[in-house]
């Protein structure tokens, strides 16, 4: 399964070459582009305002397809405090439609995941339900490293990774296919991932 997997150790920028062992998960990228979402009130605002009035129709059509513009972007904002999901929320009652209903769906399943982490904060460190704490990870240094790089071979996690390199953020379907394929193909520690 794993022949298509680049060697990272001659490609990899330098920031990359110290990845982590299983004790340790320094060393990680944590560098990241905010080109793409400039960090003020002001342009969540204005992103805000542009999803509602030309992008919520459709996005429920739109929102599972990764070469459309049909997601939010707004997740950075949302993260930080830069925009209330309650903002969203009114944005999404105001425009209506399958778009926005869609999109207020999702905003409940935000909010409800934040609610889970605040009712069982050991979800931080382990896995929700016990069992899955014994699980044995691979954690392959080098696997992680092309993972990381975006050089793992499969076109679809290479691009994503890279894309998060680039500008920071990618495609919430993006996101899920690369953390699947971290843990269920690779078999490494979804820690390692979340770093």
């Amino acid at each position: 399964m794993f022949d298509r997997l680049s060697e990272p150790s001659t490609q990899v920028d330098d920031k990359f070459v110290s990845g982590p062992s299983n004790a340790s998960l320094d060393g990680l990228p944590t560098q990241r582009s905010d080109a793409q979402f400039p960090a003020c009130e002001k342009a969540a605002q204005q992103r805000l305002a542009d999803f509602a009035e030309h992008r919520i129709a459709n996005y429920d059509l739109q929102r599972d397809r990764m070469d459309l513009g049909g997601t939010s972007e707004l997740s950075p904002y949302l993260r930080f405090g830069l925009l209330s999901a309650e903002q969203a929320a009114r944005k999404a009652i105001v425009a209506r439609g399958g778009g926005a209903e869609a999109w207020l769906s999702e905003l409940a399943w935000r909010d409800f995941y934040f609610s889970v982490l605040a009712h069982f904060p050991h979800v931080t460190r382990r896995g929700f339900r016990p069992e899955y704490d014994a699980i044995a990870w691979d954690n392959h240094r080098a696997q992680f490293e092309a993972w990381s790089a975006g050089m793992t071979g499969y076109p679809m996690v290479d691009a994503a990774m890279r894309q998060l390199l680039e500008a920071g953020w990618i495609h919430n379907r993006a996101r899920m296919i690369v953390a699947s394929f971290l843990t269920k193909d690779l078999l490494i520690d979804w820690r390692w991932g979340e770093r």
